[in-house]
């Protein structure tokens, strides 16, 4: 009976909250909402600790750990239908390692006080009294996440939940990443717990094993990323240049509409209306047909002329300051130039669209002064707070809808740092947001 008492206030005061709060840590750190799941989340809670409580006296402590994640993912399916595998198995990740990381802390700290094997085997209470300090720390974490709405990972598990193609070598490398750490967590716990010498010796080759691996795992997806975003850039490229001469064989088919028109118009001697429709035609050609030879690469000077064609198509004015360049731009290849590029002016487009026409103003200015290239774009979209602006260049952060992936800004950072440049930002009411790239050359 004693036991059954034991065991009762194991789980009711230790169990329940720990698998409570880790979940919801998880849930908050991947960016999945709990409200309105609080119940649910306890009841999962409650079954979970239960299950795993009443099995612990029959299985040997490895196997312990495997039913206990098994039994974690299938209970968490079984509640939350809603969300997709690949969620899940993120949420059962990060909830075994941040409660592995607290349960070593938590009793290395212990130690300090009391005899391992008091905590071990000692009065339930002690455990309680010796956790709950954690518990209240990490609730804390939680509620402040929830309050401020700050997600960490909520980025990472959109990509790997919207793209799985792409991100399974994500998803794969995180669990390769748990596994690692696992491992290296049963040396830690093997200081609280006896453990078979043999079984201590499997669990550090594995260690070994897994290092090699993540590593191994590592070294590809950035090989595979850097690919995909070769490859994401050419695409945008050849998109332009398709865009642009759909352009250029658009205006030629207008042109005999335009030459019958200023015709009859001057056969009518309306020269006032002549005049204004000749101006409005040219300002149209000249769109595409602007000399362009002043920019240092052909590659660019086809992404500037693609980017003016789809300016006047959304009705933006893209002024191009563009004085005479030399030809060379040192060691800064052309594909990096089309992304620094094609990447600023796509974010002052997508910025300025939300305005009305009269305003939508994005401006491009290009110097060479001292051995630089220096690039300079503005547009009158919405001012940048400074949390905005240390958030603007990280992977994935996006404030636009969801068919942005969030990685042009990171690719134009990658690139200038990679070349050992710089990059600005300011953000006024007199000047709006403007971006100053400086590049050597």
């Amino acid at each position: 009976m004693s036991n059954f008492w034991t065991s009762f206030e194991l789980v009711t005061l230790l169990s329940i909250p720990q698998i409570f709060l880790h979940t919801w840590f998880s849930l908050l750190f991947w960016g999945i909402e709990a409200k309105g799941r609080y119940v649910r989340l306890l009841a999962f809670s409650i079954l979970s600790s239960i299950y795993v409580e009443a099995v612990i006296p029959f299985l040997p402590a490895p196997f312990n750990i495997i039913n206990s994640l098994a039994a974690y993912l299938l209970l968490l399916h079984l509640f939350f239908r809603e969300w997709p595998l690949r969620s899940k198995v993120l949420i059962m990740v990060s909830t075994f390692t941040s409660l592995i990381l607290m349960e070593v802390a938590v009793m290395s700290v212990g130690s300090m006080f009391y005899e391992v094997d008091l905590l071990r085997n000692g009065d339930p209470l002690l455990k309680v009294i010796t956790f709950w300090p954690g518990f209240i720390l990490l609730m804390g974490v939680c509620m402040l996440l929830a309050r401020k709405r700050y997600y960490p990972a909520a980025q990472i598990r959109r990509f790997i939940q919207e793209n799985a193609q792409s991100s399974s070598m994500m998803l794969y490398y995180i669990l390769l990443l748990f596994l690692q750490l696992f491992v290296l967590m049963i040396f830690l716990v093997s200081r609280f717990v006896d453990i078979n010498d043999r079984l201590v010796m499997i669990f550090f080759y594995l260690g070994v094993a897994t290092i090699v691996w993540v590593s191994f795992t590592i070294l590809q997806l950035v090989v595979r990323i850097r690919k995909e975003t070769i490859q994401k850039t050419q695409d945008i490229y050849i998109g332009d240049l398709i865009h642009m001469l759909t352009a250029i064989r658009g205006q030629r088919h207008d042109f005999a509409n335009h030459v019958q028109v200023m015709y009859t118009m001057l056969k009518m001697k309306k020269y006032d209306a002549l005049q204004t429709y000749m101006q409005e035609v040219v300002e149209e050609i000249s769109e595409v047909i602007e000399p362009s030879d002043q920019l240092p690469t052909p590659a660019l000077a086809a992404l500037i002329q693609a980017k003016k064609i789809g300016a006047a198509q959304k009705k933006i004015k893209f002024d191009c300051k563009l004085p005479k360049l030399p030809v060379s731009t040192g060691t800064v290849k052309s594909i990096d130039l089309v992304r620094i590029f094609g990447n600023l002016i796509d974010n002052a487009f997508d910025e300025v669209i939300k305005l009305p026409e009269a305003d939508r103003l994005v401006t491009l200015t290009v110097t060479q002064p001292d051995n630089l290239i220096t690039v300079t774009i503005a547009n009158r979209g919405g001012l940048l707070s400074e949390t905005e602006q240390s958030l603007m260049f990280i992977p994935g952060h996006t404030t636009k809808d969801a068919s942005h992936s969030g990685l042009g800004l990171s690719i134009v950072a990658e690139r200038v740092q990679h070349y050992k440049g710089t990059v600005n930002v300011q953000s006024s009411s007199e000047h709006g947001v403007v971006f100053t790239i400086s590049l050597p050359c």
